[in-house]
């Protein structure tokens, strides 16, 4: 992938982090945990396992071209999830049902 692309993409995932810190002071330690990781997964992937972030750098910057608004909403959904701790189940638990409740409690 295009360095310079995954360069730009990271700037404004961190453009996000600050602009949700400014708006949302109190949500810093969250905010700024996860570490970015790009992935070249089809189809595209956008989450986390609390610790990183596993994104497709290039699929990430056509939406965020599409609807900034929408990402930064997409990154803040992301970061409930993990206050949440919603990326923890139990291996009794079934996944697809748990995965619907956590986005409904988010």
């Amino acid at each position: 992938m295009n360095s310079d692309l995954v360069q730009l993409a990271e700037k404004l995932m961190r453009h996000i982090q600050n602009r949700l810190f400014m708006q949302y002071r109190f949500l810093e330690p969250a905010i700024y945990k996860l570490t970015l990781k790009e992935c070249d997964a089809t189809p595209a992937r956008f989450g986390t396992d609390g610790d990183i972030l596993l994104y497709d750098p290039l699929d990430w910057l056509k939406r965020f071209q599409n609807d900034s608004i929408l990402e930064i909403r997409r990154y803040l959904h992301t970061i409930f999830h993990c206050i949440f701790l919603h990326p923890f189940f139990s291996p009794q638990s079934d996944e697809t049902l748990w995965e619907i409740s956590c986005d409904i409690a988010v």
